[in-house]
Formats: structure tokens, sequence, C-alpha cells
């Protein structure tokens, strides 16, 4: 019964029946390892590791309970730890593509990016049709300034994939350094994917300023806002906005889907572009809000899991675009993260903010904000058409 519930998303639920089978047998290490990868889903990082350990100390040989305790290494950044306990699942299944392929994620990450590649080409050797390998081994081999086989690795994930947003980035990447930019441009066409919509004020506000007011004062007092630090974002965000009570971004919510369906409505049909091909029959959408403040950062970065992306600008410093600002807090398409060693220079297009303005763009478009000085908040909402089977 937990294992089911978790499988329908009922984490809460799934937590609480996998407790109740081991009441009832502590020692199920079957159960210790279903719990694991409940908590895991939760976030409960620290709780998911003791629980794959409680299983593998009754029953050393799940190699499935070592991948997953892997996994939790691995977002601990415990890697080390996560690249034993791969090797050990590996040692006790050989033929084990995922756990393969988890190790290259770590390897990656350890900087041995010629073990990473091996481990990525075992896991294909064992399961040719690996998407996630597949699109893993192209990363490393741009990294590892080999855009050829890079570019094979993509055309191989995409004939498995066709919609694969990492792929579809990837290859353009490649096609770049090969110095086949026309080609780049296809995949990447900045003019072609990316709208502008500026948008009117809804019903039951005096204004675009008094409803971008009442969207800055709820995010800004959102019970799931937290600084984060990292190599992406350096910033305060929320969760998901869509979750009631949703206050005023209920109506910023109507006016998205509106944009959404417009875009939808004016693609051409084209069953040889990875992106036009592929339009989402059915969607959901995720959004969340950023507060940037004085040398934020929001780095270079795409959202696979999604089809279509945005932004909308609630609240611009006014340094954005100011005369000696060099583009500060502005928005920057096509600009690929600094792990990539790219040999030539990117083409990339500039967006400057304005409240009142939504942008929608394909979600495998790296984009970044181009960092700013002064103590202004730049507050926007992001959102992410994500597509449903």
């Amino acid at each position: 019964l937990g294992t089911l519930l978790a499988a329908v998303g009922r984490l809460g639920d799934a937590e609480a029946a996998l407790g109740r089978a081991l009441e009832i047998a502590p020692g199920f290490a079957g159960a210790h390892c279903s719990l694991g990868n409940v908590l895991q889903l939760l976030g409960r990082l620290t709780e998911a590791e003791a629980a794959y350990r409680r299983a593998l100390d009754i029953e050393p040989g799940i190699a499935m309970a070592h991948n997953n305790l892997g996994n939790v290494l691995e977002k601990l950044t415990r890697r080390d730890e996560a690249e034993a306990a791969y090797r050990r699942a590996i040692g006790i299944k050989p033929d084990y593509a995922g756990a393969y392929n988890n190790l290259g994620v770590t390897l990656q990450e350890l900087s041995r990016l010629d073990e990473a590649e091996a481990a990525y080409r075992q896991a294909l050797g064992i399961q040719p049709d690996y998407v996630g390998a597949h699109c893993n081994l192209s990363n490393v081999l741009l990294k590892r300034s080999d855009p050829s086989a890079a570019l094979q690795a993509c055309d191989a994930c995409l004939a498995i994939d066709p919609a694969n947003r990492e792929a579809i980035v990837f290859k353009a990447i490649a096609l770049d350094e090969l110095g086949r930019r026309d080609a780049a441009r296809v995949l990447v066409d900045f003019d072609r994917f990316i709208r502008q919509v500026r948008i009117t004020p809804p019903p039951g506000f005096d204004g675009l300023a008094a409803f971008n007011g009442a969207l800055a004062r709820h995010v800004g007092a959102h019970p799931a806002r937290s600084f984060e630090r990292s190599a992406r974002l350096i910033g305060t965000q929320t969760q998901d906005l869509l979750v009631e009570p949703k206050g005023p971004v209920a109506a910023l919510e109507d006016i998205i889907r509106g944009a959404v369906e417009d875009y939808l409505r004016s693609l051409p049909a084209d069953p040889d572009h990875p992106f036009l091909a592929n339009p989402p029959g059915h969607w959901q959408l995720d959004a969340w809000g950023i507060v940037l403040e004085a040398q934020g950062l929001i780095a270079s970065h795409i959202h696979p899991p999604a089809w279509l992306s945005g932004v909308y600008y609630v609240e611009v410093p006014d340094a954005a675009g100011a005369p000696g600002q060099d583009r500060a807090g502005w928005i920057e398409f096509g600009r690929p993260p600094p792990e990539f060693p790219c040999t030539v220079e990117p083409e990339v297009q500039m967006f400057r903010p304005e409240e009142g303005l939504m942008l929608l763009f394909p979600s495998y478009f790296y984009h970044r904000a181009v960092p700013f000085e002064t103590p202004e908040r730049r507050i926007s909402i992001s959102f992410d058409v994500l597509p449903v089977d």
C-alpha cells in the first residue's frame, strides 16, 4: 500500500503506511528501502539515508538500496561516499545501468570526466535506449571539448526522445562549437520563439502599479519563501505560488494561461523541429517567486522538465537600463554556463525587464539575470508549462 501511494504522489500517506508495515515487521528490509525512497522525495535526506542504511544492515545485498543511498549522498554533496555506494550496487548487480549512470554523474561532479564518460558508456552498453545516459554523455563530452562526439550523443538521445530539452540545447552548443551556427540558430531561434507580452491589469485592481504592488507583497510575505545561496541562485525564492491561498497570483495565473494558449495557437506545424513537433497536448503550470537584492544572482540555466517557461516582472530596480549600468538586471538568453569550455563566443539576446512585462521562451533556452549592485529589489515570478501525459 505504501509503495502504491508513493507511486500516485500521496507521499504523506505512503510514509504512514510504510511506518505501519515496519511496526508489524521491523526487520522488513524492503519496507525500509521503500521508506527511504519516500523520504528522499519529501526532501528529508538525512532520514532517507538512515532508512537505506537500516535496510542494508538487515540485507546487505540489495543493489537498489545501495544505489538509492548513493543518490541521497550525492544530493548531500558527500560524493566520495556516493561513489562507493554506486560501486557497491554495481558489484552486486553488474548489469545495473542506472547505477553506472548515477556513478557517472558523481564522477562528473568530482571533475573526473574521463571516468564519467566511461561510466555513461557502460550504462549504454547495458541499456542502449537509456535516454538519461545519452544526455549525460553528451554533457560530459561537451565539457571534454569534444563537440563532434557530443553531437552524435545528442542525436542518439533525440532519436529515442525527440523532445528532450537537454539534448536539444546541448546539440545547439555542439553545432556552434563545430562552426555550424546557422544550424544552431534553427534550434535556438530567439526571434521566432521568445514572446514578449505586456499585460493589462486584471479586474479588481486600480491599475498595473496596484496589481504589481499586491504581487510584491504576496511574494515578500509568502510562508514558503527562503534564502538560497548556490551556484545557480543567490536570493530568496518561494515554493509553488499556485497553492492556496493564491491571493493576487490567481489573477496572474489566468493571464499566464491565456498567454500560453496564444503561444501554442501561434506555432506553425513543423515535424522536423524538436520544439515545434512536440507541443504538449495537456499541461499544467508551476510558478514561483524570486527576489534579488544587491549582488543577487540567477546564473545561466535551463528548465528540462518543462516545455515552455516564462517570467513576469513585478518590481524592477531603477538601475536596470540606466546609463552606465551596462544592462544590470536584464535577462540574457543563449549563454551556456561556464562549466562548458566553449571556444566560440555564443550568440545572445538580452531584454530589459519592465514592470508588467512577461516573457515566454522554450525551456531549453539558457538564460540568466545580469547582476546589479543597487540596493533596490528585483522581484519576478517565473513559471513552467509542464507536459502532462
